[in-house]
């Protein structure tokens, strides 16, 4: 296979493959270690800002408990001097931390420590007069210490020493379990702890068991985040197991815890503190070995059977170049190489169709140089023998003849032709010379007619110039009428013009009638649709009135009841009253219901009185509408009436513009017939002039023929002379033609002669030796 990848398309694909993968994964490699470092320098800044947030959290937690246990001491001086009696004073101490106890659940216990260490008031019970020593409650030396980790009574707590303005201590015990709660984790899998100068731990998010044991193993602090935490430096490392405060390797965040010798620090193991970078960057990686898995698939599955395809059309264009061309190329493909298959097959049979017509008109071109040879000798032969016959013609011997007899119809035709030119060129001398026999008769009698046709030329003359003078009179009389008929012809014009207009209006008029009776024909439509629509409403109201009738009926019920129901009321009455006292509601009920009746009764009257009025309306508008149907049928009448007068008048309006457009037709024509008359007019006049000027020009013509007849008698003494001289030279040529052939029967000349030269003596030539008078009669008439 060739490598070079000018020369090898599979080496190119190869090598830009290879090119792309080893740019992508250069790339790839370049995006994972700056995509893992971005992430793992984010989630190492996440622990360190948890520390941060942590620590600030713990720091205000401390920082409220610091001031409520001021706020507390100075409640408990407040008390101490205000009250003298000891009992009082002893309750609302007791009051006073209790209810600082109860008030937050970051406080477990609060004492209160006379000058000594006696603790004179609690919010616990069995501690009142036991010594802060005896039950681990011992204060520091040093007023300013802050908070202290205490274990007591099983209990982890941290405690909180606040000195009185009377000398005494405010002792407060934290829950630290419950602060703890409050430091929220914001990065999975972390572990957050707080540690003492003294290395040990004081809350632990995780394992509350680790409270109270060294950060890492052996005495004092041995970390350099819990040391740099302790020094108020904050940041994030990785350190070794060891040191980690973790079994293994952890990454560590620290940062110290203002109002407190503590440090915070929170840890996590870089599998877990870093399993998103490792997690993107090995996304990364697979992106990039799916994209590497991608470019090699295309490679295979698109390009490598392009590769093929090429390959077998370049052994195609091989076997096509060595003359292969019975080989039928075909590929299954449907895109672009498919279509190259298909053109190399189109071309492969054209291909052979073009050699196969090249060797067809190979053979074609052979056949006919043979037959060109043999045309070639042929014709060597007939043009010798054409040539000697053509000599003998040359030397006078007109009776020779070619033999036309050829394989060629040109040569035969062209023999025939040539043999039928001599014939022709011998009869034509024949006649010739019989011509110039005729030539030399006719010229005697050209010389005596010659004075005979001056005197006719003199006669000819008067007459035109009799006629020329008629002919100006006639064409200024054709001149007049002329004028009139142009005359005619602009009247005739005009009213053809009005005519045109007319017809236009009657056109117009006709239009307008069509539109007028569609428009009764709508009208009467419309009137019908109304009559129908007045129909329809009398109807209904008809059956209004009907309906208003059964309403009345009702109400007259109704009226009727109430009358019953009022009867009805007053028997109660009656009732009520006979069974007394007893019977009151009995009464009531009954005056409800007369009352009731007497309201239905008024109502049922009133609504009558409505009914009836309307009744009454109803009954008068179904009339009205009665008499508008009525008059609506007259309307629709009238309306078909006027419609039938307007399709009557609309059918004479088209009679007439039928007529006036036969009218204007007739006077247009009428008009085209006058122009026409009064060209013809003008056309008359204009020859009347060119007759009177052709016959002044006849008279000169006569008068110059007068003067030219002396001249035609020299010309036909100088004819009979090249008369004799032709009869000598047509003598030389030898002919089988008789003598007396060269005239027809009746003496006339057998050949073409021009009529305006020579026609003139045919009479003599027809008369043979007829005698000189008749010979000049028919040259005259001629």
């Amino acid at each position: 296979m060739n490598v070079d990848p000018r020369r090898s398309y599979t080496a190119k694909v190869v090598l830009g493959v290879a090119a792309v993968l080893l740019v992508g994964g250069i790339v790839g490699a370049a995006v994972y270690a700056d995509v893992t470092d971005q992430v793992r320098s984010e989630q190492r800044d996440g622990l360190a800002g948890q520390a941060n947030m942590q620590a600030s959290v713990l720091e205000t937690v401390l920082a409220d408990v610091d001031r409520s246990a001021d706020t507390t001491a100075s409640e408990l001086s407040r008390v101490s001097t205000s009250t003298t009696d000891g009992e009082e004073r002893q309750w609302r101490m007791q009051s006073v931390l209790t209810s600082r106890a109860l008030g937050s659940d970051r406080v477990r216990a609060v004492h209160y420590a006379r000058y000594g260490g006696e603790i004179s008031a609690t919010s616990g019970d069995g501690l009142t007069g036991k010594k802060l020593a005896d039950v681990g409650l011992e204060p520091p030396e040093d007023a300013n210490a802050g908070i202290q980790y205490v274990e007591r009574d099983g209990h982890r707590s941290w405690v909180l020493f606040t000195r009185t303005n009377t000398g005494g201590t405010l002792v407060t015990e934290l829950n630290a379990t419950a602060i703890a709660a409050e430091l929220e984790t914001m990065v999975p899998g972390s572990r957050t702890r707080v540690v003492d100068a003294n290395g040990v731990v004081v809350l632990d998010t995780e394992s509350p068991e680790a409270v109270g044991t060294q950060h890492v193993e052996g005495a004092g602090v041995d970390s350099p985040a819990v040391v740099a935490g302790l020094n108020g430096t904050a940041g994030a490392a990785t350190l070794e197991a060891g040191r980690s405060g973790s079994d293994g390797r952890a990454v560590v965040a620290h940062r110290g815890v203002d109002g407190a010798n503590w440090a915070m620090v929170s840890s996590a193991p870089p599998s877990t503190l870093f399993g998103l970078a490792d997690a993107v960057g090995l996304r990364v990686l697979g992106l990039l070995a799916a994209v590497g898995v991608l470019l090699v698939g295309f490679a295979l599955v698109v390009e490598r059977p392009t590769v093929l395809a090429l390959r077998d059309l370049t052994a195609t264009a091989s076997d096509l170049e060595a003359g292969e061309l019975d080989r039928e190329i075909d590929s299954d493909r449907r895109d672009e190489l498919g279509d190259l298959y298909r053109g190399f097959d189109a071309m492969r049979v054209g291909l052979r169709e073009r050699i196969e017509a090249a060797e067809r008109a190979e053979e074609d071109a052979l056949a006919a140089k043979r037959e060109a040879e043999h045309l070639s000798s042929h014709l060597e032969e007939k043009t010798a023998h054409y040539g000697a016959v053509i000599g003998r013609v040359a030397d006078g011997d007109l009776t020779a003849r070619v033999d036309p007899g050829s394989d060629a119809e040109a040569i035969r035709r062209l023999g025939t032709e040539l043999n039928e030119v001599l014939a022709e060129l011998e009869d034509t001398l024949a006649e010739v010379q019989a011509f110039a026999d005729s030539v030399r008769g006719a010229s005697d009698d050209l010389a005596r007619s010659a004075t005979e046709v001056g005197q006719v030329s003199s006669e000819v003359a008067e007459s035109m110039t009799e006629v020329s003078s008629d002919t100006a009179d006639q064409r200024e009389r054709l001149g007049e009428a002329a004028d009139e008929m142009n005359t005619v012809s602009a009247t005739v014009e005009e009213v053809a013009s009005t005519a045109g207009g007319v017809a236009a209006t009657a056109e117009e008029t006709a239009a307008e009638a069509r539109e007028g009776r569609r428009a009764a024909e709508d009208a009467v439509e419309v009137v019908e649709d109304v009559e129908t629509r007045a129909e329809d409403a009398v109807a209904e109201v008809e059956t209004l009135v009907e309906r208003m009738e059964a309403v009345g009926e009702v109400t007259e019920a109704v009226s009727q009841i109430a009358d019953r129901t009022n009867l009805l009321a007053l028997n109660a009455n009656i009732e009520a009253a006979r069974a007394g006292e007893g019977s009151e509601g009995f009464a009531v009920v009954a005056e409800e219901v007369k009352s009731l009746a007497t309201e239905a009764q008024d109502r049922a009257e009133e609504i009558e009185t409505q009914l009836a009025s309307i009744r009454t309306q109803t009954e008068t508008t179904a009339d009205d509408m009665r008499g508008a149907r009525e008059r609506l049928g007259e309307g629709a009448e009238t309306v078909e009436t006027a419609a039938d007068a307007l399709r009557s008048v609309a059918d004479l309006v088209e009679e007439a513009n039928a007529g006036m457009q036969d009218i204007d037709g007739a006077t247009d024509d009428q008009a085209e017939s006058a122009e026409e008359v009064a060209a013809m007019m003008d056309d008359v006049r204009s020859a009347a002039g060119e007759t009177a000027r052709e016959a002044d020009g006849v008279a000169a013509a006569a008068e110059r023929q007068t003067a030219s007849l002396g001249e035609v008698v020299g010309v036909a003494d100088d004819l009979a002379e090249q008369a004799m001289e032709l009869d000598g030279a047509l003598a030389q040529f030898e002919t089988d033609v008789d003598e007396g052939a060269g005239a027809t029967g009746d003496g006339a000349v057998d050949g073409d002669l021009d009529d305006g030269e020579m026609e003139w003596v045919g009479g003599d030539v027809a008369g043979g030796s007829g005698s000189g008078d008749a010979a000049a009669t028919d040259g005259g008439s001629e």
